[in-house]
């Protein structure tokens, strides 16, 4: 009995300790409410700035290119345009040229559209870690035109027997270049 009493004080003491990150702030105050009455599919299609800012994290925002295609490459603007009844043309542009485009689909019904991860991490099992990993991107459009995106992530495993989790949100707003007509199809 006294043997196996010290593996499980072992496995309790490792097991209780930890480490765990929040960050969720609000929607910030300063910026334009979000329209939450309109359609996606009536507010959404337009050209927007590449280069946004961020909420209250005090970190400069990623490139709208980067959130939705995870590129590197360096565009100008990301137009949006519906495409068929269900669905939305994700597209960067550089000085008039595409870099990168992806189709999304969408139920026009609802006030935000969902964009899923081009590379979704979900398990993990590598250099001594297990867990899962989470990513989430809807993306609003403000009463001012400009496009609001709201990014959650997180994740939660054991690091060499450690548990660990996190989740973070985010905010992002990146304004709508003007002289662009919102009923282009592609």
């Amino acid at each position: 009995m006294r043997t196996l009493l010290l593996p499980i004080i072992l496995f309790v003491a490792a097991t209780q300790t930890g480490c765990v990150f929040i960050s969720n702030p609000s929607y910030p105050k300063e910026w334009t409410s979000v329209d939450s009455h309109s359609e996606i599919c009536s507010v959404l299609p337009g050209n927007y700035m590449n280069n946004g800012e961020a909420g209250k994290q005090g970190k400069d925002a990623p490139t709208l290119a980067a959130l939705l295609f995870r590129e590197a490459k360096t565009a100008t603007n990301v137009r949006i345009q519906k495409k068929g009844e269900t669905s939305f043309l994700l597209t960067s542009e550089s000085s008039g040229t595409i870099v990168n485009s992806r189709t999304i689909e969408s139920k026009c019904g609802e006030t935000r559209l969902t964009v899923p991860p081009e590379e979704p991490e979900g398990f993990i099992n590598r250099d001594g870690v297990v867990g899962y990993q989470y990513d989430s991107t809807e993306i609003q459009v403000s009463k001012d035109g400009a496009l609001v995106v709201h990014t959650i992530s997180g994740g939660f495993g054991l690091v060499l027997l450690i548990p660990v989790g996190s989740s973070e949100s985010r905010w992002f707003h990146y304004p709508r270049v003007e002289g662009v007509s919102l009923n282009e199809k592609p």
